[in-house]
């Protein structure tokens, strides 16, 4: 998963080596302005002014893992170290390698920076074996690497360290909205409990003492018909009452599925995530709310471990077939779609009540994901 921005500890490190290196050079063309006209001095300053020029364009600004332009950015900056080392092999150039290899980590896998780095390192030998006697390359070499290793390990434990904490709060609000999903199911379980005691006890005695009053008010004889009367129709009253409370608490058994959604994807911070609801999303049915929520869960999840997007967007439409829920990331895509466990459980759980999913990769350009789910009448 990418980091959004690199840490602006490395730019201004970036920025601080490259002008201490920068001084002892320019130093000695202000004594000896003839060495500028040098093919090996015009070659040094453009290097200077290239490594620079890759170092704003690999860590300044929004990162991702192996995005072209920024792995080309890092591999010109490293070139140039090298390439001003390889000029003056005992100039200061040699602490320029050092924040490419903390750099590595924002836009390489592991692996791919360490190849870097190894890369890099196998090259500075080379060029210290070239000039200088071989003990003091191996212990210059050696020096180095060091220095180089303590920058990749600074960057990949930051990088992991970011990680670790947009994984907790994405974790943190998929609990939030779980918790609210669950209390909302909770509720809608205890009002139809109540409602059905409600119905089938106190409805059906207080009918059947609305009968026995009815039959009573034809035996009594006054005054007691009267107080019968009026006992009778206090008994119609409540069974009016209750009958109103039941439909009441039939009529507020929607779970509010959007809130969830909305708790949901409010603890991602990378990708940015666009949700767009129906205007009423509100289910009677906790198992379609349910199976909706865990389908938008698993869409969030998988862009957010797999897909290197920087943007997904969610629809969740609701029309006369039921409920329609689109995703679109603009990640690297894959050539061909090969379904996970939790894509193959989200359509298993989507046909289980009547629902479908279809999904489309397209390399370069990201993933869609199409579910759907019937909503039966009635049940709305």
């Amino acid at each position: 998963m990418p980091s959004q921005r690199a840490p602006w500890a490395l730019q201004l490190a970036s920025l601080l080596t490259w002008a201490v290196v920068a001084v002892p050079a320019t130093l000695l063309l202000l004594r000896r302005p003839d060495l500028v006209g040098q093919p090996v001095w015009l070659a040094r300053i453009a290097l200077y002014f290239a490594w620079m020029a890759g170092s704003f364009g690999a860590t300044w600004g929004a990162l991702r893992w192996n995005e072209p332009r920024r792995v080309a950015s890092l591999v010109v900056q490293s070139a140039s170290a090298l390439g001003l080392l390889w000029t003056a092999p005992t100039s200061p150039a040699v602490m320029l390698v050092f924040p490419v290899s903390g750099a590595a980590p924002f836009l390489l896998p592991l692996r791919q920076a360490v190849l870097l780095v190894g890369v890099q390192t196998s090259t500075l030998a080379a060029i210290y074996a070239s000039f200088m006697d071989p003990v003091t390359a191996v212990v210059s070499s050696l020096c180095t690497l060091g220095g180089e290793i303590f920058g990749l390990g600074a960057g990949h434990l930051a990088v992991s360290e970011r990680r670790a904490r947009a994984e907790l709060a994405r974790v943190h609000a998929e609990l939030q909205a779980t918790q609210g999903l669950l209390s909302e199911s909770v509720r809608e379980g205890e009002r139809t409990r109540i409602s059905r005691d409600l119905h089938d006890s106190l409805g059906h005695h207080l009918t059947a003492l609305s009968v026995s009053l009815e039959v009573a008010s034809h035996l009594a004889q006054e005054p007691l018909a009267e107080h019968v009367a009026r006992a009778q129709g206090l008994t119609r009253s409540l069974l009016a009452d209750v009958r109103d409370a039941v439909g009441a608490l039939h009529r507020e058994r929607a779970i509010d599925l959007g809130s969830a959604l909305v708790t949901l994807v409010a603890g991602v911070s990378q990708p940015k995530i666009r949700l767009t609801l129906a205007r009423e999303l509100e289910l009677a049915d906790s198992a379609l709310a349910h199976a909706v929520f865990r389908c938008v869960q698993e869409l969030v999840t998988n862009t957010v471990r797999h897909a290197n997007a920087r943007n997904l967007s969610i629809e969740v439409a609701r029309g006369p077939g039921g409920l329609t829920v689109t995703a679109r990331d603009d990640g690297h895509g894959a050539p061909a779609y090969e379904p996970g466990h939790g894509l193959t459980g989200m359509g298993e759980r989507l046909r289980e009540l009547g629902g479908s999913l279809v999904v489309a990769t397209h390399p370069g350009r990201g993933f869609e994901v199409r579910a759907t789910l019937p909503i039966p009448e009635g049940r709305a």
